[in-house]
């Protein structure tokens, strides 16, 4: 196929949204679709709709595969996120106990401590409604418990 013929056919296509490639390889003119959309187009527009319906069908069913393993994906990050949270801060818990700083904590500094001391695997919301604070609360507290530690240990 010349450049020009294939030049025709992928304008004369376009105004049906299919817009083919072109290019030349080793001498042969090659025109190709990239997008899984413009081949469903590409099959209905010549008349195989058992194609099309099949590779619509497939379509879908990796669009929501794909759905599921990017949720379950964030899922497993956020839950890895909270999980070295709550090991930084049960770290720099036993570090003040170590260093026998734990005692002389604010109360309410030292609430939230055992609070999370006592629950290593509970979320930030759970810890707010043991402590009838807010989740932001709590999360300031536990921030303020590490930074403690860290400048008792030379961290700062």
């Amino acid at each position: 196929m010349d450049e020009d013929m294939a030049a025709q056919i992928i304008k004369r296509l376009q105004e049906y949204e299919i817009a083919f490639k072109f290019v030349m390889r080793k001498g042969v003119g090659v025109m190709y679709l990239t997008d899984s959309e413009m081949i469903c187009n590409l099959l209905a527009f010549i008349g195989a709709y058992q194609a099309h319906a099949q590779l619509c069908e497939l379509l879908v069913e990796r669009s929501v595969k794909n759905n599921i393993n990017r949720q379950n994906n964030i899922t497993l990050a956020n839950m890895d996120k909270a999980i070295d949270a709550a090991q930084r801060t049960i770290i720099a818990i036993n570090s003040l106990r170590k260093s026998g700083k734990f005692n002389l904590l604010d109360p309410k500094l030292k609430e939230v401590a055992e609070a999370r001391y006592n629950n290593p695997n509970a979320s930030l919301d759970e810890l707010a409604a043991m402590a009838g604070l807010s989740k932001s609360g709590i999360n300031h507290r536990l921030k303020r418990l590490e930074s403690i530690a860290a400048c008792e240990n030379g961290e700062d």
